[in-house]
C-alpha cells in the first residue's frame, strides 16, 4: 500500500515540478521572440542602410570624377542656368475647394 502511495506522490511532485518550469519557462520564451523579431527587423534596417550608404557612395566618387554629375546636380537642386539660358519650372498646382453660393 505504501508503495503505490510513494509512487502516486513521486509522480504528483515530479508534475508539479513540470508544471512549475513550464509556466516560469513561458514569459521567457514569449520575450525571446519578441527579442528575436525586433533583433530581425534592425538587421533588415541595417542591410538598407548599408545599400543606401553604397549608393551614395558610388555617387559621391563619380561626382568626384565626372564635372558633369557636378553640373547636374547644381542645375536641377538649385535651378542654376548656364548663361543665355532659359530655365522652365513646372509645378503641380492644387485646385481649391470651391463651395458654391446659394443663389
Amino acid at each position: 500500500m505504501y508503495t503505490i502511495l510513494t509512487r502516486l506522490l513521486v509522480f504528483l511532485c515530479f508534475s508539479a515540478i513540470l508544471a512549475g518550469a513550464f509556466f516560469w519557462c513561458t514569459p521567457l520564451i514569449k520575450l525571446n521572440e519578441e527579442m528575436h523579431r525586433s533583433l530581425m527587423n534592425a538587421e533588415l534596417e541595417l542591410d538598407l542602410a548599408n545599400e543606401t550608404y553604397l549608393k551614395l557612395a558610388e555617387e559621391l566618387a563619380q561626382i568626384q570624377v565626372n564635372p558633369r554629375k557636378v553640373e547636374k546636380y547644381v542645375r536641377e537642386g538649385f535651378r542654376y542656368a548656364k548663361p543665355d539660358e532659359t530655365i522652365f519650372i513646372f509645378e503641380t498646382v492644387r485646385p481649391s475647394i470651391t463651395v458654391p453660393l446659394e443663389p
